[in-house]
C-alpha cells in the first residue's frame, strides 16, 4: 500500500549521503561531486545536537521534490532511523529545536 508516508522510503538513498558512512545501492552510482555537495549541505544544517529536523526536511524537498509535511517527514524518519545505512539516530528535542543526531560510525 503506497501513500504520502512512503514517499520518503523511495528517496531513502538521499538520506545516506550526509555522512561518511558506507554507501549502498543507488548511492554508489552518484558522481563524487553530488556526494560532496550533499555532505556540505548536511554539514550546513548540523549542530552539536545533530542535524536540524526542519533543515533536513527542507534539504530532502530540494533534492527529491518531496512534499511531505514536517509531521509526515518526522513519522517517516522514525521508521528510517532504524536502518543502519541511514546515518541519523532517533530524533531528540532540545530547547533549540528538534534534531537527528548522527550515528557513530563503525
Amino acid at each position: 500500500m503506497g501513500g504520502r508516508g512512503d514517499e520518503l522510503a523511495g528517496e531513502r538513498h538521499a538520506l545516506t549521503l550526509g555522512s561518511n558512512h558506507k554507501r549502498q545501492g543507488a548511492a554508489l552510482a552518484l558522481p563524487e561531486a553530488t556526494t560532496t555537495r550533499r555532505r556540505c549541505a548536511v554539514a550546513a544544517i548540523t549542530t552539536k545536537d545533530g542535524v536540524r529536523a526542519k533543515g533536513l526536511d527542507d534539504l530532502l524537498g530540494q533534492e527529491t521534490g518531496s512534499t511531505l509535511s514536517i509531521t509526515r517527514f518526522g513519522s517517516a524518519m522514525n521508521r528510517h532511523v532504524a536502518d543502519p545505512h541511514v546515518p541519523f539516530g532517533p530524533k531528540v528535542h532540545t530547547m533549540h529545536g528538534t534534531f537527528y543526531p548522527l550515528k557513530a560510525e563503525g
